[in-house]
């Protein structure tokens, strides 16, 4: 049964089993009340005024709804404006003081942009282009409805652009897989329960040397920090969510009987707080991979909003086949990226390659040679790895680079027999050389895998080895490379040779005087 709705501005069409109630009807938006499978939300669809005087009362009418919204929200439609220069293409210069209006009122009502799919510009009238359709949403709908996708689509019979809409309730759930959290070293028992487990004796064999020993000694200890995790280190939000309730009791309880004890006791629950706040602002800061900000205030809500646009700006939601269809089923995507991956990486290959390189000269003196390939010493392989960023994403082992960093004093002895196992010639274990492809979108269109940008994610251990080489290398570098040759060698710039190509184009250009001179 199709159901209508006409009011000012707007048309709703809509069909069993979903129940719509329009609870605000304003001239410039329309607050409704949706139900579907027992699932309520809001959404207010809008149709804003082209004066801006005129849209402060659409501003206006969308903080009031906010103030009490309590279930997922979505904020959609023709909002006739902007909110960056980039969404405008010909024309005069947007008005700042429109755009500045309309992102405080995001800002305001805590709503989030997830991007979109399609085309950049929503809206055309001869040479001008301009996104101004847009659908928004908050915490609440983001964290419901986290496969939340919008399409852009073609305009046929209107100067604007539909929006689609697409919201997926089913959800694929991957295999959980172990990944560190760098806010798990703010916890006081962490380094004893880390270092009780590495001393333990490995079973059955404790005999194991280098690399193979290492690799089984962050696996165990990968299975007792997610028992420590789940126990002992427990919910992050659950355990602020604790202290603050505690908080709130003690300080009732002190107004009641201000005695030195009750004061001591808030003051405990004041810095258990502080910690857990802390802990809190590290989790959302290595989700968001954030590597621009420095120290400063507390940042966790902006944190949080990164990584929820973030998440859905990267979900694969639909992908092209080979005869030109579109599949938006999860374990097809799942099986088409597998095979379309394994042919690329396999492809033409042979694992028995066999070079001559007898023509290359011969430039690394035997001096040099020593020194490559020397075994490194225990304060190298320390400086290497206290040199390594701290923010780099971690790889298949799922251990980042700060917990090396932090527990050097208890892992070191295993980390340097594993490196002198390397250099000693023993094969890198597959867990080591194995790295986890991540696919970033290029654009808002992506369609097919050949659009995807891969990023390879390797394991500390591996970063580390590579690291060691390139350090030794960056000292041999300028004697093998011929100094015409500027680019990436440490101390040369590839601007010298441009400077000096102009400065010969220059001096050709010169008239010269009397005889035939020339360069």
């Amino acid at each position: 049964m199709l159901f209508l709705i006409f009011s000012t501005k707007f048309g709703f069409f809509w069909k069993n089993p979903i129940t719509l109630d329009v609870i605000g009807d304003h001239s410039q938006v329309l607050h409704c009340k949706i139900e579907i499978f027992n699932n309520q939300c809001f959404a207010s669809f809008i149709y804003a005024a082209s004066s801006f005087y005129n849209r402060k009362v659409l501003w206006e009418s969308l903080i009031d709804f906010h103030s009490l919204c309590n279930l997922p929200w979505l904020v959609g439609g023709d909002f006739n404006a902007i909110t960056c220069t980039s969404e405008r293409m010909g024309g005069s210069n947007p008005s700042h003081r429109s755009m500045n209006d309309f992102n405080n009122i995001i800002l305001s009502c805590n709503l989030i942009d997830i991007g979109f799919v399609g085309d950049k510009f929503t809206w055309n009238r001869g040479h001008l282009w301009q996104r101004l359709d847009c659908v928004l949403f908050n915490d609440a709908w983001i964290n419901f409805f986290n496969s939340t996708n919008v399409q852009h689509l073609a305009r046929i019979l209107s100067d604007h652009s539909p929006l689609l809409i697409n919201i997926n309730l089913r959800q694929y759930n991957a295999p959980s897989q172990f990944r560190f959290q760098n806010m798990c070293l703010l916890n006081n028992s962490f380094l004893n329960v880390s270092q009780n487990n590495w001393n333990a004796p490995l079973h059955p064999d404790n005999d194991i040397k280098g690399m193979v020993r290492l690799w089984f000694k962050l696996k165990r200890l990968k299975y007792v920090l997610k028992w420590w995790n789940r126990h002992v280190f427990r919910n992050i939000f659950s355990n602020i969510i604790h202290v603050e309730h505690l908080i709130n009791s003690t300080e009732i309880l002190y107004s009641n009987d201000p005695s030195v004890a009750n004061l001591e006791l808030l003051n405990k629950y004041k810095v258990e707080l502080n910690n857990f706040q802390n802990q809190e602002e590290i989790f959302w800061k290595q989700k968001v991979a954030a590597k621009h900000l420095v120290e400063g205030d507390r940042n966790t809500k902006f944190f949080h909003a990164l990584v929820k646009r973030k998440c859905v700006k990267n979900t694969i939601n639909k992908v092209q086949k080979e005869d030109g269809s579109f599949t938006d089923n999860n374990m097809e995507i799942k099986n088409l990226a597998i095979g379309h991956f394994q042919n690329l990486f396999n492809n033409n290959f042979s694992s028995n390659l066999v070079m001559n390189f007898s023509f290359i000269t011969s430039l690394i003196s035997i001096e040099d040679n020593l020194f490559l390939s020397s075994t490194p010493t225990l304060e190298e392989v320390k400086k290497t790895i206290m040199d390594m960023n701290c923010d780099f994403v971690a790889g298949p082992d799922g251990f980042t680079t700060l917990f090396f960093q932090k527990t050097w004093n208890i892992i070191s002895f295993d980390i340097y027999n594993a490196v002198i196992d390397f250099f000693g010639g023993s094969p890198m274990p597959k867990i080591f050389s194995s790295t986890s492809l991540v696919l970033i979108p290029k654009n808002n269109s992506t369609k097919t895998w050949n659009v995807f940008c891969l990023i390879s994610l390797c394991t500390c251990f591996n970063k580390l080895i590579s690291k060691l080489i390139s350090d030794r290398l960056s000292v041999v570098l300028p004697n093998i490379i011929s100094h015409p040759q500027m680019g990436f060698v440490k101390g040369r710039a590839i601007t010298d040779n441009i400077l000096l190509a102009h400065e010969l184009v220059h001096d050709l250009d010169v008239r010269v005087r009397g005889g035939g001179g020339g360069i």
